[in-house]
């Protein structure tokens, strides 16, 4: 493969980069790579997403409050029924 610098980076973007980079723990140039080729639209066709990283991430508080929004959701409205 061959190698390519980029310059002028702002200090948001390799933030990001380093951060993802750490989060996914792989390397700042896979990293790199893989977001230019999507970008570029180069991805593998029909690739899904991967969202671990967001697995597991809530606070027990969080996943209470959520728990709590979705009990509307099997309540059965028995006048709409009849």
């Amino acid at each position: 493969m061959s190698q390519v610098s980029i310059r002028d980076l702002s200090p948001a973007v390799e933030a990001h980069l380093r951060e993802r980079a750490r989060i996914e723990g792989r390397s700042l140039s896979k990293v790199a790579s893989e977001l230019l080729a999507e970008a570029l639209g180069l991805g593998q066709a029909g690739k899904k997403r991967d969202l671990s990283r967001f697995a597991a991430t809530w606070t027990a508080e969080e996943a209470a409050a959520f728990a709590a929004t979705q009990d509307q959701f099997s309540a059965i409205d028995g006048e709409v029924w009849k």
